[in-house]
């Protein structure tokens, strides 16, 4: 499956290739040095990539909108056939909810996520490919030599951590540098998941789910199913949760927290053996991603979400 996977994405890493060779002939005509010229090169070639996607990145917005319109809807459908399994509940709720998805436009979104993580994914698998010394594409062997060799500061786009020494005292200059450039790729990326991404998310619904048998127009009949095994509750009520159930909603906010930390984790623990060309993707990436998301919540915010309510505090006549 993996092998599928990455003879899909060899066509994306053959036209990134061609850019990135472009772009270093481009910045070698300027006059710059060896290794300024290809640290340029990878900058702008990062810049070009993520300004490439900029029209899937509006499609994803707009299906965002779209989705978080369509919420309350499909909540009370939920609510509607809740505690309902039998067949004919089943299929009025799949129709039901294909309806309210229609109505209000709102798609799953897989297409623009795919492409865009199919060419993100081609540009990281570029850049190790250079780094480990693989020709691709226009960068061929010669190209290719020429980007390990070079260095800015005595940092090369093949420099990895775990490669100058058993531990921080060995690193010298150089291995701080790399230290210092997946530190900052970690902040900045923990930065824009904590306080731009996570506030332009729809905030977890807190509803409570009617009763089974219940619809939005009023009282209806009971399944003889549910009526024997659901516990006896009041008019107008839902049932009781059992002990130690924890709200779904509760749960979803809990691990939203999390997600800024577990990225920052994760890429920290990975920055040692990945080469300093990638952390410099991976950093300019992020403040790539930090600039487009404040954009976004600022004129664009998700419907529901804090950076929507920040939106019509500055803006009240559009609420």
């Amino acid at each position: 499956m993996s092998d599928l996977f990455f003879t899909l994405v060899r066509p994306v890493e053959i036209v990134i290739a061609a850019a990135l060779a472009r772009m270093h002939d481009l910045a070698a005509a300027l006059g710059l040095g060896v290794g300024a010229a290809w640290l340029t090169a990878l900058v702008a070639l990062v810049v070009l990539v993520r300004a490439s996607l900029l029209p899937l990145v509006a499609r994803q917005v707009r299906l965002a909108h779209a989705s978080a319109r369509s919420r309350p809807a499909l909540e009370a459908i939920r609510r509607r056939y809740a505690g309902r399994t039998d067949p004919q509940a089943t299929r009025e709720l799949l129709a039901q909810t294909r309806a309210a998805r229609a109505e209000h436009g709102a798609g799953f979104g897989c297409l623009p996520a795919l492409a865009t993580g199919t060419v993100l994914f081609g540009l990281f698998r570029l850049l190790s490919d250079v780094a480990a010394g693989v020709a691709v594409g226009a960068l061929d062997a010669a190209a290719v030599g020429s980007a390990r060799s070079a260095d800015v500061a005595g940092v090369g786009i093949a420099t990895v951590l775990t490669r100058l020494g058993a531990g921080p005292t060995a690193w010298g200059a150089t291995g701080w540098i790399v230290a210092g450039i997946a530190l900052s790729a970690a902040a900045v990326n923990y930065a824009s998941t904590r306080w731009l991404t996570l506030p332009n998310l729809p905030r977890p619904s807190t509803s409570t789910p009617e009763p089974a048998g219940r619809t939005g127009s009023g009282p209806g009949p009971t399944p003889p199913r549910a009526a024997a095994t659901a516990p006896a509750t009041a008019p107008g009520k839902a049932p009781a949760k059992a002990p130690g159930a924890v709200d779904p909603a509760v749960l979803g906010a809990r691990i939203q927290r999390l997600l800024p930390a577990a990225a920052a984790i994760g890429l920290l623990l990975s920055a040692p053996f990945v080469p300093a060309g990638v952390l410099v993707y991976w950093c300019v990436s992020g403040l790539w991603t930090a600039a487009q998301q404040t954009i976004v919540n600022r004129w664009w915010p998700t419907p529901g979400s804090a950076a929507h309510t920040a939106y019509l505090r500055r803006h009240p006549s559009r609420g």
